[in-house]
């Protein structure tokens, strides 16, 4: 959750940029270091070899030697050639220093060489007094004090970046948590607000910054909702308490006439959709007065057996799949009831010999699937049959398409939905309701 969080993208945003800036720094660093280092071990070698050379001269008998005053003075690590590439002066050459030292004791031009962690310096010199006579100087240096020097320091750097970037994310995320501190709470408030009270507002009258507007944004919004939930609240209500009274009366004739002339069926049918039109008002009712947003929870098992025992009498085998306590949804017993009621009378009607009635889960929803080997559904109208007044098929007097709309009506205040799975061999619907989760209550 973290991770997908504004607070946590800002952050992780600014270490990566920061660790990239870091490392073209320590990059750029590292390399003027490299480069002054070298810098500084050729003047340090040429030094040397601009001392040995000024002691270089022509003795008596017409040999290179070094003059006797200065002899003491030139540098162990220098070595003195003459043009036969003999060793005339210097210090005793070990055995990891023959080998490129005995290389540069003929070079004709300048020249350096890196070997085995040490810089090498040759450069042939004009021995003065004897023009027709050169010398070869070659001067050597341990590299690995500049290394050790430069390697500290860019460990260092490394520490000091770590630091910057660690520091520079932290920074970011508090500053981006303290900022966004106030929708934490806009966020925290709504959504209690949703649970319980409708009617509270920020009001956040003070202050003229982004989040100001958008409270009161928000709280104009809020009052546009609340009054339209109102209105067909108070709409709903006035209607079914409307059509209750009628109904009520024309239930009470039927029941009449059906005891007057028992074998009529007429009076029969009529009771049975005066109780359809009654179970949808009471749930019209519910809806309106928010008796939906309870959190009991229900087992679609006892649900269905309680539907599929007050059906009417028909010719359909109608198969419950669903193990007893095995699928629980996060809805009351009666909402799931009076979501699934109007998609299984469909399915009856419809069949031709069987309903089938399962179960499906998935990490956070239950389904409720009802399949028959009716007629099925027009491709065309997969979500039209939704639509209030829309019959389920094409030429079907009976119904006036109310159903499977209120159907959809229930399961969605519920958190869920109703969908065709399939339109046909076999016709499947799915009821999806929120999967219930138990939470242990902590005191």
């Amino acid at each position: 959750m973290f991770g997908r969080s504004l607070r946590a993208r800002v952050a992780w945003s600014t270490a990566a940029v920061t660790a990239v800036v870091m490392v073209a720094m320590i990059g750029v660093v590292g390399f003027i270091i490299s480069g002054l280092t070298t810098r500084q071990i050729d003047e340090a070698l040429g030094y040397r070899v601009e001392a040995a050379a000024e002691s270089l001269h022509v003795d008596a008998g017409g040999d290179l030697a070094l003059a006797p005053s200065q002899a003491d003075d030139v540098d162990d690590r220098v070595w003195v050639f003459d043009a036969g590439g003999d060793l005339v002066a210097g210090p005793r050459l070990a055995a990891g220093l023959s080998a490129p030292v005995r290389s540069l004791s003929g070079v004709t031009t300048e020249k350096t060489l890196v070997q085995d962690e040490r810089r090498y310096l040759a450069r042939p010199v004009q021995v003065a007094g004897a023009e027709d006579m050169t010398a070869v100087l070659v001067a050597s240096e341990s590299v690995e004090p500049y290394e050790r020097t430069r390697d500290v320091a860019l460990i260092s750097l490394l520490v000091l970046g770590a630091v910057v970037v660690a520091g520079t994310a932290a920074l970011s995320a508090w500053t981006v948590g303290r900022t966004l501190r106030p929708v934490h709470q806009m966020t925290a408030l709504a959504a209690d607000w949703s649970e319980r009270d409708l009617e509270t507002r920020f009001d956040l009258t003070e202050g003229s910054d982004e989040f100001t507007e958008l409270g009161n944004t928000l709280d104009a919004l809020l009052d546009r909702v609340a009054t339209a939930l109102r209105d067909e609240q108070r709409l709903t209500a006035e209607l079914a308490h409307e059509l209750r009274t009628p109904l009520t009366a024309i239930r009470g004739e039927a029941e009449l006439g059906r005891n007057a002339t028992p074998t009529d069926e007429r009076y029969v049918r009529i009771i049975e959709l005066v109780d359809r039109l009654s179970a949808s008002i009471t749930t019209l009712l519910a809806l309106a007065r928010n008796r939906t947003g309870s959190t009991l929870r229900a087992d679609p098992a006892e649900v269905m057996a309680d539907l599929t025992a007050a059906l009417p009498r028909h010719d359909v085998d109608v198969v419950v799949d669903i193990p007893p306590g095995r699928y629980l949804v996060a809805a009351p017993p009666e909402l799931v009831e009076r979501a699934v009621a109007p998609v299984l009378d469909n399915a009856v009607r419809h069949a031709s010999r069987r309903v089938l009635i399962a179960a499906t889960e998935s990490d956070n929803a239950i389904g409720i699937t009802l399949s028959d080997d009716g007629p099925g559904v027009d491709p065309e109208h997969r979500e039209t049959i939704f639509d209030a007044g829309t019959r389920f098929t094409d030429g079907d007097g009976d119904g006036a398409g109310l159903g499977l709309a209120l159907a959809r009506r229930v399961a969605v205040a519920a958190g869920g939905d109703v969908r065709l799975v399939s339109t046909a061999g076999p016709t499947t619907f799915e009821i999806r309701f929120p999967r219930w989760r138990f939470r242990r209550q902590v005191t």
